[in-house]
């Protein structure tokens, strides 16, 4: 079988995965538009964004298996394919529950693509945990860099386009995504060795049961889940700018800008220097104060939402505050949840479906999250409680993040130790024979 470098494999997800994301993020400029042209209110927003990742929630307990039984490449082609279908169907929604429908079908796509990426790391470089690091930010940046290109697309056409036209056209890319899958996506060394699991519903009920035993899995789906709260915040920006502000529907586009843009100063970043620390105590601190910082950003938007409306430095200070929000909480949605994925799931080869439960359980978290918010934002207590309610939920992150890197670095830790032993061992093993003169006694058992 032919061989792709490193280089070539992290080039082919970047493009192909930024395909996805700006098929998919094409709502996001255009919410406030589309909140006036369907007669929305601020909390059916929210709403929508709780109503839309049913998709994943669905999804995410059955693609992780598929992705793992029929492997990456038809998986891929399958999402991409939902992800055309669902987003015509949105361009052509004339009301709220239409509008949901489309989105939860949308969002369910996200379900099957992002656990077949990751399987293409961990087959492609099962062995190789620097490469594994570094194809899971090449992904994460792939993400956020798409996210920003389609944020600043879809803004500028808004001038001149109806946002349903906008939508066909991002149904367009998706279906050439599923093109480049089917062109470029290979099979990786490990995948063709090692057959799939079965699929079958036993099996996955025996999985979660053994999982929901394991304390760090538990863990990473709350971590993974106050992460998810922040990283999904994106189509509200443009309600939260027009109730605050003095900005129209389609300034506030060219806002929305700002969170992928943290993302990506999140990762190129804070994530190297996150990767560069020697010791696992140090990482630790370092995302706990990231985390720590999280909390702060929000309660300052708690504050400048109530008491500094519709003043002319509101947008500037609140722009400023989700910029940095969303970088302080870029390590914790895409680096921790991916690469526990990968140590723990590549032993059984059940990478997409250890990835599926965390991201399934993590979104009927934020799903539940959001439709409270909705509620909050439409009553007299407003942006005020939302941004505090997110404060709350982030706080206690930072303290299970304290407890959880025992477990991320638990495997490593013991891989370490015995190579360090086997090193001392051979260290001891070459004395021996130098005292000896090159003989060494051997036990005849």
């Amino acid at each position: 079988m032919a061989t792709r470098s490193a280089a070539v494999v992290h080039v082919i997800n970047f493009l192909i995965y930024a395909h996805y994301i700006f098929a998919l993020n094409f709502p996001v400029p255009l919410m406030a538009v589309i909140k006036k042209s369907l007669d929305l209110t601020s909390g059916q927003t929210s709403m929508l964004s709780s109503y839309g990742l049913t998709g994943e929630v669905v999804g995410h307990f059955v693609n992780g298996w598929l992705a793992d039984r029929f492997g990456p490449r038809r998986s891929l082609i399958a999402g991409y394919t939902v992800l055309f279908i669902s987003i015509l169907v949105y361009a052509n929604s004339f009301d709220f529950t239409s509008i949901s429908i489309s989105s939860a079908f949308m969002s369910f796509s996200g379900s099957v693509i992002w656990p077949a990426f990751t399987i293409v790391i961990g087959y492609w470089f099962a062995t190789d945990h620097k490469e594994m690091d570094r194809g899971i930010l090449v992904l994460s940046c792939s993400s956020r860099v798409s996210a920003t290109a389609s944020v600043l697309t879809y803004a500028v056409l808004s001038y001149a386009l109806e946002w349903r036209v906008i939508a066909t056209i991002a149904a367009v890319i998706a279906i050439f995504g599923a093109l480049w899958c089917l062109l470029l996506v290979w099979d990786s060394p490990n995948e063709l060795v090692i057959p799939g699991p079965p699929l079958s519903w036993d099996k996955a009920v025996s999985t979660m049961k053994f999982l929901f035993n394991s304390k760090g899995f538990i863990e990473c789906i709350f971590i993974t889940s106050c992460a998810t709260c922040i990283r999904f915040l994106d189509p509200l920006y443009g309600p939260f700018f027009t109730d605050i502000s003095l900005l129209d529907e389609r300034e506030v586009a060219f806002m929305t800008l700002l969170p992928p843009l943290g993302f990506i100063f999140g990762l190129l970043i804070l994530g190297p220097i996150f990767n560069s620390l020697e010791s696992f105590e140090s990482k630790r601190i370092f995302v706990v104060i990231s985390q720590i910082f999280c909390v702060m950003f929000l309660i300052t938007l708690a504050f400048i939402s109530k008491y500094y409306s519709k003043e002319d430095y509101t947008v500037i200070i609140g722009g400023i505050l989700i910029f940095f929000l969303t970088s302080s909480i870029s390590i914790q949605y895409y680096l921790i949840p991916t690469m526990f994925e990968i140590q723990f799931g590549v032993d059984d080869k059940q990478i997409g479906v250890m990835g599926s439960y965390i991201s399934g359980f993590s979104f009927i978290f934020a799903m539940i999250v959001y439709y409270i918010m909705g509620i909050i934002v439409d009553s007299s207590i407003g942006w005020l409680g939302v941004w505090f309610l997110l404060a709350f939920i982030q706080a206690l992150s930072c303290f299970v993040l304290w407890d959880f890197f025992n477990v991320l670095f638990s495997k490593e830790t013991k891989e370490r130790v015995v190579v360090e032993n086997s090193n001392t061992s051979v260290e001891y093993q070459s004395e021996q024979e130098r005292l000896l003169g090159g003989k060494v006694s051997k036990r005849v058992d």
